[in-house]
């Protein structure tokens, strides 16, 4: 799974146990924490979680959409 983009990274910092569902938190190449894609349960689908006032750009939105189809064609394996 592609996890490095030109602006930002995924990394999966945890399992959330109680329903056994990978967590990744997103960090520009600063190092400063974005938000986080999580499962989200009412939607059966992973969704991108911003991080209090987070200012993005088309080409950073792209590549969250591109990580998040990425997550869940693997969950509906």
């Amino acid at each position: 799974m592609k996890t490095e983009y030109k602006h930002i990274t995924f990394w999966n910092f945890h399992v959330d146990w109680d329903i056994q569902k990978a967590r990744y938190t997103c960090s520009n190449k600063s190092g400063e924490t974005l938000g986080e894609v999580a499962w989200y349960e009412p939607w059966k689908q992973y969704c991108f979680h911003n991080s209090q006032e987070v200012i993005l750009s088309k080409s950073c939105l792209e590549d969250i959409a591109d990580f998040l189809e990425q997550c869940n064609k693997v969950e509906k394996k």
